[in-house]
Parts: C-alpha cells; structure tokens; sequence
C-alpha cells in the first residue's frame, strides 16, 4: 500500500504553549511543536476539566491534527474545512488553534 509519507519531527524540537481561553467553556492549554523550518508539525491539548469527554476530544483533535500536519496537510487547508460563524469565525477549538497556528506561521515567515 502506498500513500503519503510521515514527516516525523526531530526528538529534540522547539515547543511552545499557550493557554486559550473559550467564551463558552473552559480554557485549554495547548501545546505546538515545530519543524526546524518553523512550521507547526504536532499539536497537544487539554483542558482544566481533566477526565472529562471535552479533555479527551481536545486530545484526539490534537492527535488527527498532527498527523494531519506530519503528513503534508497545511494548517490552512484544515481550518478552511472547519465550521464557522456566519461572521467567519472559527467555531470549534480546533479551528481556534488552527487559525493560531496559521498566524504564528504567517508571523514567522514576516521576520
């Protein structure tokens, strides 16, 4: 069988977190690990609800992204397949860190 190949990130890479506050819900700590080249290449979340079905769909969200991303899909291709408001906003959590994600690339590639 053959498909696409994994571009597995380096053991030792940079790594940021952050949290991210949701109006309707609780906040999640989210993590992003980087590429040499500064592109985001895995994802982690959780929530201050340890335990909880919103913790563990905020992990396999991450999950799917990363391997998403590992891959060769783009941040950007993801988040313009997810929901959003009628005003363009992303609705889920994930399309939150998506659109993070998409701007701290954006931000890296400015400098």
């Amino acid at each position: 069988m053959t498909g696409i190949s994994r571009n597995p990130l380096a053991n030792r890479r940079a790594h940021t977190a952050f949290e991210l506050r949701l109006p309707e819900g609780p906040s999640v700590t989210v993590g992003l690990g980087y590429y040499d080249d500064g592109r985001v290449g895995e994802v982690f979340m959780t929530s201050r609800k340890i335990g909880t079905a919103f913790d563990a769909e905020c992990a396999d969200a991450a999950v799917l992204v990363s391997i998403a991303l590992q891959h060769g899909i783009s941040a950007s291709s993801l988040y313009h397949s997810m929901n959003r408001t009628p005003q363009g906003e992303p609705v889920s959590v994930i399309g939150r860190v998506l659109a993070g994600i998409i701007e701290s690339e954006k931000d890296a590639t400015d400098e």
